[in-house]
């Protein structure tokens, strides 16, 4: 990606560029996170990778959003943007979990999928 974002830097001279960096985005359509936010509202949490992992989301439309306020600025500035929800430092797995249970108004049960299980679906 890095590399990607560099040819495209060197390609386009005076043209304003700006490159957006979502993090996990979410919304309609999606067919990565919400089976992971079905699974939070039945009351499963499937713990995807290390314990202590940080994540981060968007939602479609606060990207659109985004992109629509960039490139109505006068004059488009090139810049990159890390683009977040906003909560400092993402979310932990027991905050997720959290979170969940205040929603279903019921416990959510946090479950580890081995890291070779991942690597094999993947």
């Amino acid at each position: 990606k890095q590399a990607a974002e560099q040819q495209l830097i060197a390609a386009t001279g005076d043209i304003a560029l700006g490159i957006f960096r979502p993090t996990a985005v979410y919304g309609p359509g999606d067919k990565e996170l919400k089976p992971l936010f079905n699974g939070l509202l039945r009351g499963v949490l499937p713990r995807l990778g290390a314990p202590d992992a940080r994540l981060s989301f968007l939602h479609v439309s606060d990207l659109a959003k985004a992109v629509s306020q960039w490139v109505q600025t006068e004059p488009a500035q090139p810049n990159i943007y890390e683009l977040c929800d906003g909560v400092a430092e993402g979310y932990n797995w027991l905050r997720l979990r959290d979170i969940g249970a205040a929603v279903r108004h019921g416990p959510v049960r946090l479950v580890g999928i081995p890291l070779p299980l991942l690597k094999a679906l993947a």
